[in-house]
């Protein structure tokens, strides 16, 4: 396992497909890994408190605090999905 050279990077955020990008942006936003966020649904999102709040592990509960950038990135995604935050073509 090793981290990506930034060449590596630029090719493949380059080629990436256009609905994939909002995901690897909440990805880099938020540290959550790709799995967490995969799976987060819009009742786990609450505009109104600015948090996140998903169960982890074992039931453990995580909170996020919804910064500005990762504000931007999930606003636009609203009613795209009934319950998954993002969707793909």
């Amino acid at each position: 396992v090793r981290e990506l050279h930034s060449h590596e990077s630029q090719a493949i955020d380059d080629n990436m497909r256009d609905d994939y990008a909002p995901i690897f942006d909440f990805i880099a936003a938020s540290g959550w890994r790709r799995g967490a966020a995969v799976t987060l649904v819009w009742s786990e999102v609450n505009f109104s408190t600015r948090t996140i709040t998903k169960l982890g592990k074992g039931g453990r509960r995580i909170t996020l605090k919804i910064t500005p950038s990762i504000h931007a990135i999930l606003w636009p995604l609203q009613g795209h999905h009934e319950t998954a935050v993002f969707c793909y073509i």
